[in-house]
């Protein structure tokens, strides 16, 4: 696959964006900050614009012939390929699987429990050893309980995350929500210091494979 590249001006931009609509590099090979909308906004077959949000650049692509999702293009990575991301800092969304239902005691709150099957967690970790650092404490199962995802990761029988360069916890949750295919299980996970965020774990209701999605978002 080519090498991701961060898309800093508008004539990157352009570049890819005919890359895209000429259908000569597949989305998946794009880097952070990619999305593809799933309503066409023109009777054209390819459009494109650059827009800026936040920290990030954006490139919007709509093709009607192709019928592409809306789709967040981070990287997915598993314990085995953190090495994809480097030191690379910002946010990422773990993606887990819970074999079997799992009591949960929040401080301040009261006993809940979580149902078997797939859950998402957004985070971020902007320090030294950027998300590659803070992913590996997260899929390895022996470790001492410190944040609310180690309740979770510590029962998980799969785990793997997708890695968003420069983005923000807060907008991944958001988009997954706004896709439709995702609910809040429990209010408070992962977000008691979060003023905008009524949890940082999501569910979804959609049918997951065996070993975990390709992509996100999930359509339900």
């Amino acid at each position: 696959a080519p090498p991701r590249r961060t898309l800093e001006s508008a004539g990157i931009a352009q570049l890819v964006e005919q890359l895209i609509c000429n259908h000569q590099v597949p989305s998946s090979n794009l880097g952070a900050g990619t999305t593809f909308p799933s309503q066409a906004t023109s009777q054209t077959s390819c459009i494109s614009k650059l827009s800026q949000h936040s920290s990030l650049w954006f490139i919007v692509a709509v093709d009607n012939h192709l019928g592409t999702k809306h789709r967040m293009n981070a990287i997915r990575v598993t314990a085995a390929t953190l090495d994809r991301i480097g030191n690379a800092r910002g946010a990422y969304v773990l993606v887990l699987h819970l074999p079997e239902p799992v009591a949960v005691i929040l401080p301040g709150k009261a006993a809940a429990q979580l149902s078997a099957g797939w859950y998402f967690y957004a985070g971020n970790a902007h320090g030294p050893g950027g998300m590659a650092s803070r992913l590996k404490r997260h899929m390895r199962r022996e470790k001492k309980i410190h944040w609310h995802i180690d309740r979770l990761t510590t029962k998980a029988d799969k785990v793997m995350a997708f890695a968003h360069e420069g983005g923000d916890e807060c907008t991944l949750v958001a988009r997954l929500l706004a896709s439709g295919g995702y609910h809040i299980p429990l209010p408070g996970f992962g977000s008691s210091d979060c003023p905008t965020c009524q949890s940082h774990l999501l569910a979804t209701s959609a049918q997951i494979p065996e070993n975990g999605p390709t992509h996100l978002p999930i359509q339900a």
